[in-house]
């Protein structure tokens, strides 16, 4: 495998400055909360290239209109086919932020290729999938093409981290992945270089930390379906150590459930997960519900405190069958949450911080609940990680610094519970 170092970077800095000395655009598929956030640092860090964004939705486009007006050289666009050919010629990355879906990603991004070839534009392709494989997204594209199609996920939500992959570890493929990172890094994102190219694609899926998180929607969806736990119980537990201000189903919300949705079912379908999104939570967003109103507060821990609801049989009876259970799984979890809630947090507050330690102590479910979010994060890290080495310790610890605000968080946290 090509490994990066000061001549990669400069090979990837040499791609990008021969492809804007004759184009000054940067095309943007989707603007959504991400595209939006990305749209915005390209104009703060790139303000001199001219910016197409596409979105099939027009209240999307009235949004970018609105939040956008005054702005010059921005062009809004309702499909990939208005994108005219000097946008083409003078692009100098695509960046894909569509739904996760397969066929519809596949098909974007493979237009997006055969008309950069039509126009002889090495400009970078890159998609922000939270979880589908490079091979996945290129599969439309003749062999010869594959390479030019990237994964280049984007963070929320202040899109600081990303993480890059490629077809495989050939060098056009490393070269593509270079000047992927060049151009995030001319926008002030850090890069994380994902080593899962010769992995099979059920444990592609995911790519590093939406593995991780993708198991704890999973197995915590699949718990409130039983009825062992309710949503604000999993959303303290989660803040306990994450330190993030939403839980995981607020974040759902936010990110959409049509989303989650679809991320299930690419799962299903190629192996990642044994079922389906759950038909009440299918039917729930048909009918356009989410997991909190419009009056909840889910943000919000002294609202969620009170409603907190679990079954502590329950819940052990579910991690003995997910393989989760573990001996001295009290003692460990106290210590961890003592841990985390000790050190600097910037995505809470030291009020909630003390509200949250109070319950903690006070509560045995809570506490069980806690245990499960690490036990299902350990359990994915050491697959994702320390077995299949996706990323080195080191970045995995990095990446999640920039999410949560803590310092060797997975390393910290497998320390604790192997001691």
């Amino acid at each position: 495998m090509v490994r990066r170092g000061v001549l990669g970077l400069a090979l990837a800095w040499l791609l990008l400055f021969a492809v804007e000395v004759l184009a000054d655009a940067v095309i943007v598929f989707g603007y959504g909360a991400t595209g939006r956030v990305f749209v915005d640092r390209v104009l703060k860090y790139r303000d001199g290239l001219d910016l197409v964004i596409v979105d099939i939705d027009p209240d999307k486009l009235a949004q970018a209109h609105e939040r956008l007006k005054g702005r010059a050289g921005v062009h809004y666009l309702s499909s990939i086919d208005e994108v005219t050919d000097d946008h083409w010629q003078d692009a100098v990355f695509i960046q894909e932020l569509v739904t996760e879906d397969v066929p519809v990603k596949q098909a974007l991004l493979a237009k997006a290729v055969l008309q950069l070839e039509q126009h002889q534009n090495p400009a970078p392709v890159a998609s922000n999938t939270s979880s589908i494989p490079a091979t996945l997204l290129a599969r439309q594209l003749p062999d010869e093409l594959k390479t030019r199609v990237s994964v280049n996920h984007l963070y929320s939500p202040h899109s600081a981290a990303a993480e890059v992959a490629t077809l495989d570890d050939s060098p056009a493929a490393q070269a593509m992945k270079d000047a992927v990172e060049a151009f995030n890094e001319s926008l002030g994102i850090r890069s994380f270089r994902l080593s899962n190219d010769s992995l099979p694609i059920r444990d592609q899926l995911g790519h590093s930390f939406n593995r991780i998180w993708f198991r704890l929607k999973e197995h915590f969806m699949d718990m409130a379906e039983e009825g062992v736990v309710n949503y604000p119980m999993v959303e303290l537990a989660f803040m306990l150590v994450y330190g993030r201000p939403l839980g995981i189903f607020g974040t759902m919300d936010v990110i959409g459930l049509g989303t989650a949705i679809h991320i299930r079912d690419v799962w299903f379908e190629l192996g990642g997960v044994g079922s389906r999104m759950p038909t009440s939570i299918i039917e729930q967003w048909q009918e356009g519900r989410r997991f909190y109103s419009e009056e909840d507060r889910p943000a919000d821990v002294e609202w969620l405190a009170p409603q907190r609801q679990a079954n502590l049989d329950g819940m052990q009876r579910y991690a003995v069958a997910a393989s989760l259970a573990e001996d001295g799984w009290q003692a460990k979890t106290k210590q961890l949450v003592k841990e985390l809630l000790g050190s600097a947090r910037h995505l809470s507050s030291r009020e909630k911080d003390k509200a949250l330690q109070q319950w903690f102590d006070d509560d045995e479910q809570l506490q069980y609940a806690t245990f499960l979010v690490a036990a299902v994060t350990l359990q994915e890290y050491r697959h994702t990680i320390l077995e299949n080495k996706v990323l080195s310790v080191e970045d995995a610890d990095a990446l999640l610094g920039i999410l949560t605000g803590q310092s060797y968080f997975l390393s910290r946290m497998e320390k604790v519970f192997q001691e």
